[in-house]
């Protein structure tokens, strides 16, 4: 399966949760989704996750309460139909108007978030994932 598709029901899955306020969600597991979880956590969109003992699904931990970085919704900005490249410039002029929102953007040097000290020596990126707080 496409890994556009995976995010796409990764993303819904966590709305959904979200919307339910489950503690955490099921989802199959995917070693592309796992680095993408990770990063997640690192930047405090969600408590964190687990793979299960047989491998086949992640338990996403989501995040609730008075944290700054709360959790209002989350959406995929780049699909298998329609691609979604920015440049530098691009990147950086979002990075500054999106005070409140986390983005996440896939390069040939790996995924990044909008934080400024990354993309100094990225040339541009897919923008995957914005996740507004």
């Amino acid at each position: 399966m496409n890994f556009k598709i995976k995010l796409n029901k990764l993303v819904s899955h966590i709305n959904g949760g979200l919307r339910k306020r489950s503690l955490k969600i099921k989802h199959p597991y995917s070693k592309n989704l796992e680095k993408l979880l990770k990063l997640f956590t690192v930047e405090g969109v969600i408590l964190g996750f687990q793979v299960t003992k047989c491998s086949n699904f992640f338990l996403v931990y989501l995040k609730y309460g008075n944290s700054s970085k709360k959790i209002a919704k989350v959406s995929v900005k780049s699909k298998s139909s329609r691609l979604n490249f920015l440049t530098n410039y691009e990147l950086k002029s979002k990075i500054y108007k999106k005070k409140t929102a986390t983005i996440f953007v896939s390069s040939d040097k790996g995924i990044f978030t909008n934080n400024p000290s990354n993309f100094v020596k990225l040339g541009g990126g897919e923008f995957l994932v914005e996740v507004t707080h």
